[in-house]
């Protein structure tokens, strides 16, 4: 069974095509004021920066001044408009620029006031919103030379230059020259630079760094013309540096060791600390009669530091002491009187030996002889005579008569 396909009644498309008609109507106003309204606003913003630029003189601007200067003498009645136009062009305002965006609105210059304004036909002034209720000033339309709109006869002279692409070492560049007047301008091509040829110096390599061979590049684009090789790094010269020993007051130090080259520390000494003193007792020493003593005191028996000083004790002296004098007798030696020290022994005063005085024989009888001092006895000695040689005691000789020795005596 075949079904059939419902469409849209004719009523029913007038219908849809009057909405549309309707909507159309309301929107197309709305979004064309839209846009209106947004290339009004971007045409106040150029306003604002051309009065920028025309309130602002720099010392780039003099020759360009002198420049106008010289063209308003030839040209008196469009001076001030040339000067204008010349010296936003100069500041990078293009010639497109001074027509404005918006429908039937002009940028036109207020001599009076060195400004801009922004109006709708020649008539209401827009922006800025200072001048919006001024009327009847002296204007001129910035996008031509005079008041009639009319470009004035001239010559193409007095030209803006305008990079448009600059010139590199090897490519070249192109520039605009535009008529300061009437904005005319055609291109120009700006010759390649050429290199700018700058020597890389060579680096010498270091101990851990790598150094570089000599080269060259442009200075202005970076080409390279001759590149730099890499030298590689030296590496360390160790030296050692020697251990130090410790002593009693001083630190020492471990061996290590550093480059002699670049002095960095490859083993870093340690610090090995002070032995200190090894003390030892220095006895005291007793006085005598005669020599000094010594306190006790103490000194390291490594370094012979003194750590303790031993003070000097002062000699006693003598303990003088009186030997009696001893008297010499017959037979024995006698002293004189003398002198001791009871304390050590010795002699002050020595006593001297006296002789022995001797006996004092007498006779005593026939057989001995006496000392009359000691009493000592001793028989004479005859041995050479009748008398004794110490006494001189005469020996008595005694003679026994005989009957024999009479009769002898008798002859």
């Amino acid at each position: 069974m075949k079904t059939k396909r419902k469409g849209f009644t004719l009523v029913e498309l007038l219908i849809v095509i009057a909405v549309i008609g309707i909507l159309a109507a309301v929107l197309i106003p709305t979004f064309s004021s839209v846009i209106k309204n947004a290339n009004i606003a971007k045409d106040k913003a150029t306003c604002r920066n051309m009065n920028e630029i025309l309130a602002v003189t720099t010392a780039g601007q003099v020759e360009t001044v002198a420049n106008i200067i010289a063209f308003a003498e030839e040209n008196p009645e469009n001076a001030q408009i040339i000067a204008v136009r010349q010296l936003l062009m100069a500041n990078g305002v293009s010639q497109e620029t001074f027509t404005p965006v918006t429908q039937g609105y002009k940028f036109l210059y207020y001599p009076a006031d060195n400004i801009i304004l922004l109006t709708e036909g020649r008539e209401a002034i827009v922006f800025p919103e200072a001048y919006t209720e001024a009327t009847s000033i002296d204007l001129y339309q910035l996008s031509v030379l005079d008041r009639s709109d009319d470009i004035v006869s001239h010559d193409h002279d007095h030209e803006i230059y305008t990079e448009v692409k600059p010139a590199t070492c090897t490519e070249v560049g192109e520039a605009s020259i535009a008529c300061g007047v009437c904005g005319k301008s055609y291109n120009e091509e700006i010759p390649a630079l050429g290199h700018t040829e700058v020597a890389d110096e060579a680096k010498a390599p270091t101990c851990t760094e790598t150094g570089l061979t000599a080269g060259s590049h442009c200075s202005v684009c970076k080409a390279v013309f001759v590149a730099q090789e890499v030298v590689l790094a030296k590496g360390h010269t160790e030296v050692t540096d020697a251990a130090v020993d410790p002593n009693c007051t001083e630190t020492g130090l471990t061996e290590g060791k550093h480059c002699s080259v670049c002095n960095e520390v490859l083993v870093a000494q340690e610090v090995v600390p002070a032995l200190g003193h090894t003390e030892v007792i220095d006895e005291a020493v007793a006085p005598t009669c005669t020599d000094t003593g010594l306190t006790e005191g103490k000194h390291c028996s490594v370094c012979n530091t003194v750590l303790v000083a031993q003070q000097t004790i002062e000699a006693l002296g003598h303990t003088e002491v009186i030997d009696k004098a001893v008297d010499p007798n017959c037979t024995e030696t006698g002293l004189t009187e003398g002198k001791h020290c009871s304390v050590c022994g010795e002699i002050l005063t020595a006593q001297s030996e006296i002789l022995a005085t001797g006996h004092s024989w007498l006779q005593e009888d026939e057989n001995n002889h006496s000392c009359e001092n000691c009493n000592a006895t001793e028989e004479h000695d005859f041995t050479e005579s009748d008398t004794c040689k110490v006494c001189s005691y005469k020996k008595i000789v005694r003679v026994e008569i005989t009957e024999a020795s009479q009769l002898s005596s008798d002859f």
